[in-house]
């Protein structure tokens, strides 16, 4: 499925986000959907996605692509500053693309986050295989992508370029 998850020590499975969405930002696992979570909690904001696009240093830096109520007087800034209360620092976004039209969707009004992070600087690619070597590849030590097959788990462990998979 392209799931990221991780099994917890009573065997409980827990998913925390899409393989693609998960932003590699100096090292650190950045996950959009944790980022998107808090973008909602704000008042002004109707609708919201998190992407990665690349950086020189770091990989990758965490971008949002905000939509917000008509008449809103919110900034850029204004929801950064939410985003440093209730996150991390290096998961606050550094740019923050304020519109006023409806995000990108597909038919199955699913975000097209292709289009706002303009090429391919995910973490998964096709197929939902890692591409590990092309972001950061000397600060990535371990990523674990969960399978779910209807009742089998497996797990395939990724270090370098190199896949092995557990059951």
């Amino acid at each position: 499925t392209g799931d990221i998850g991780y099994l917890d020590a009573d065997g409980f499975l827990y998913l925390v986000d899409r393989a693609k969405d998960m932003i590699i930002r100096g090292g650190e696992n950045v996950y959009c959907v944790e980022i998107e979570h808090v973008l909602f909690d704000h008042p002004d904001v109707v609708d919201a996605a998190v992407v990665g696009v690349p950086h020189k240093t770091l990989g990758e830096e965490v971008k949002a692509v905000v939509q917000l109520r008509p008449g809103s007087t919110t900034t850029a800034e204004d929801l950064r500053e939410f985003c440093r209360a209730h996150l991390a620092n290096f998961k606050v976004p550094e740019y923050v693309d304020v519109r006023d039209e409806p995000l990108p969707r597909n038919p199955a009004g699913k975000v097209l986050k292709n289009l706002l992070r303009g090429g391919d600087t995910s973490f998964a690619s096709k197929c939902g295989r890692a591409s590990i070597a092309t972001l950061a590849p000397n600060r990535l030590r371990v990523a674990f992508q969960v399978f779910i097959c209807s009742s089998v788990v497996e797990r395939q462990s990724f270090e370098g370029d190199h896949c092995s998979a557990h059951h």
